[in-house]
């Protein structure tokens, strides 16, 4: 590719993939292939245990690849700059129908996201602005805005943002992202201020509540994806083969029903293709009606922005979050982030169907067909069971996200299912033993186990703000606080360089589970041990959210 050759080639392409992965908060892999004698490099990932979230980062690999195929057809390496690398993907990522469509245009976006940035480092009276900006990508979106109860739209003359700020300082005030924000056009000119009517939600707390609740949208949604997936693989050619198989393994019926259920293979095969079609049929109405609120496709129209302590977020439909910080851009992929939580509680996806499709099978075996109210239960109850474990997990890692922000030092730890029992039976093993008499102690009953969706918020936050881990089981009771991690033998050579006592805490809890640590400065990692697919677990840092 250009002329960068040999060495700096390999050299360039893992400076490349260092600063990808500090960018996406993940470890990804920069892969190099040669086809009709031309080098081609893209950006590819294994999935281990959550191969269904590989569609989650589609879009961003596609344009980092792409963009990575631009940069490296340049003709010296000393013209080569990853900066600019990691500025042209966020701007396709935030612009993605509007870059490339001219010079102009991508000059406007270059133009708008300095101007933000720049107004990001501003203070008034010697404190860091909190600006909110909704920016319409559309038409559409200013007539959704306009609809919105929540808002009186103050029209102005067009103006820049820049120059706005520049004539009227006190508006650095007054846009305070709580009772105003400024509303800008499709060409990044300001052209009202929506005021937040009387009796009605602070702006920042509506709008991330409607964060929150798209993100549940898409989250669901890659679950109903996964199972549908599922479905399509677990009534595969060859499953019936499998059931007579395991079940003759088992016992679990007579070799005459079995010889039986051999001599009508067609018949039965058929009524499970119908089955699949039909179970997938349902799943996918499910999707679609999370789609049937307005405010669900709101985020397709416009883009939230917030200027707050020398940092720009930038909210858009994607399902990661853009964050401009300390002179560098990250990803805040909080899909990511509740996927993890929900392995740690749930672990497999794929038990949602596996472990409620027996009893229609056994009809189809038996019978000879399924009955039809006993799939809309199977549907049902898989829905309501979908329902309770994202609640839980949205709650919870919601209030990781408000620790985070508040800047706390915490320390969560999950306990696999598998390793309950080595817990309970060893605590005096994997943490140093409370004396359950101090006061402290008394002040949060656990001894019978108090779940997370019981307990306050704030008290949740406030006991997770104290010195040691808070421990908690795969239903997210939490079984102590304040738990000081004893050192394991692990082997740590995947986690780069450690420091700091509440890092080592996290890599030696991995040895029961997941471990989630937030520190002072609200970066968020969470270690866990990855399963590939040849069978061998590595413990590695996951997912990291600045």
């Amino acid at each position: 590719m250009g002329n960068i050759k040999g060495n700096n080639f390999d050299i360039l392409l893992t400076e490349i993939n260092n600063e990808i992965d500090r960018f996406i908060g993940s470890k990804h892999n920069l892969i190099k292939e040669r086809n009709l004698g031309l080098e081609y490099v893209y950006l590819d990932r294994e999935f281990k245990v959550m191969p269904y979230l590989k569609h989650n980062y589609n879009k961003l690999y596609d344009i980092t690849s792409n963009e990575i195929y631009k940069l490296l057809k340049q003709n010296s390496d000393n013209l080569i700059s990853i900066d600019k690398l990691i500025n042209d993907i966020v701007f396709n990522y935030l612009f993605e129908n509007k870059m490339n469509i001219s010079l102009r245009i991508n000059l406007q976006i270059e133009n708008f996201i300095n101007t933000i940035k720049n107004i990001s480092m501003l203070t008034y009276e010697n404190k860091s602005i909190d600006i909110g900006i909704i920016l319409c990508r559309n038409k559409n979106a200013l007539k959704k805005i306009k609809s919105m109860n929540e808002f009186t739209l103050i029209n102005l003359n067009k103006v820049r943002i820049d120059k706005l700020f520049l004539e009227e300082k006190p508006l650095l005030k007054l846009i305070d992202n709580k009772n105003y924000v400024l509303l800008l056009d499709d060409e990044f000119y300001v052209i009202g201020i929506l005021r937040r009517n009387n009796d009605c939600k602070l702006i920042d707390k509506l709008f991330k509540e409607k964060i929150m609740n798209y993100q549940e949208i898409l989250f669901k949604c890659s679950i109903l994806d996964e199972l549908m997936d599922v479905i399509k693989e677990f009534f595969s050619d060859d499953f019936l083969e499998m059931y007579i198989d395991s079940n003759k393994e088992a016992k679990n019926v007579s070799y005459e029903l079995l010889d039986k259920i051999e001599s009508k293979k067609i018949n039965i095969d058929k009524n499970m293709e119908k089955l699949s079609k039909k179970l997938i049929k349902l799943l996918y109405h499910e999707k679609n009606q999370l789609f049937t609120d307005e405010n669900s496709t709101l985020f397709n129209d416009i883009m939230y922005i917030t200027l707050n302590n020398k940092e720009s977020v930038f909210y858009s439909s994607n399902e990661g979050v853009i964050c401009y910080k300390n002179g560098r851009w990250n990803l805040r992929n909080y899909i990511s982030l509740y996927h993890e939580i929900f392995l740690a509680i749930h672990k497999y996806p794929q038990k949602l169907v596996l472990e409620r499709i027996f009893t229609i099978i056994d009809d189809i075996i038996i019978l000879g067909k399924y009955q039809n109210d006993r799939l809309l239960t199977f549907k049902t109850n898989l829905m309501g069971k979908l329902d309770n474990l994202t609640k839980l997990t949205f709650k919870f890692t919601n209030n990781i996200l408000n620790i985070s922000n508040r800047k706390i030092g915490a320390l969560f730890v999950i306990i696999n299912d598998e390793n309950i029992k080595e817990f309970e039976d060893n605590k005096q093993e994997y943490i140093e033993m409370h004396d359950t008499e101090k006061n402290y102690m008394k002040l949060l009953e656990i001894s019978e186990g108090i779940n997370i969706s019981e307990i306050d918020d704030e008290l949740f936050i406030l006991l997770s703000s104290i010195d040691g881990a808070v421990i908690l089981d795969n239903s997210l009771n939490i079984i102590s606080y304040g738990s000081m991690i004893k050192t394991q033998d692990i082997d740590r050579s995947n986690c780069a360089n450690v420091y700091g006592a509440r890092t080592n805490a996290a890599i030696n809890a991995t040895k029961l589970g997941t471990s989630i640590k937030i520190s002072e400065d609200g970066d968020i990692d969470i270690y866990r041990n990855v399963i590939f697919r040849d069978g061998t677990c590595i413990l590695e840092n996951v997912l990291t959210i600045k």
